[in-house]
């Protein structure tokens, strides 16, 4: 897995969101996380392709965690899922 030079504590997340990454000792991006998070951090959809283990689950629930916590639920009459992920 190749690291690029982005470091998570660059990244516009909350700080409870710092402090959870930080606690599994991960400091910096893999290059999928790099070229992905910026991106879904705008709330833009995004598809990936990479091998196992090049961070791409990591990448997708960074961004979901951020914003499900920065974005409060909308009420709704019946189910409406916040994110989807398609693995």
């Amino acid at each position: 897995m190749k690291l690029s030079e982005i470091k998570f504590s660059d990244l516009d997340l909350l700080p409870e969101l710092h402090k959870a990454v930080a606690s599994q000792k991960f400091e910096y991006l893999t290059e999928v996380q790099a070229m992905t998070i910026p991106t879904t951090l705008t709330g833009k959809d995004l598809a990936v392709q990479a091998q196992t283990g090049s961070g791409k689950t990591a990448a997708f629930l960074v961004t979901i965690f951020d914003r499900l916590l920065k974005v409060p639920k909308k009420k709704t009459h019946g189910v409406c899922p916040r994110a989807i992920v398609i693995t």
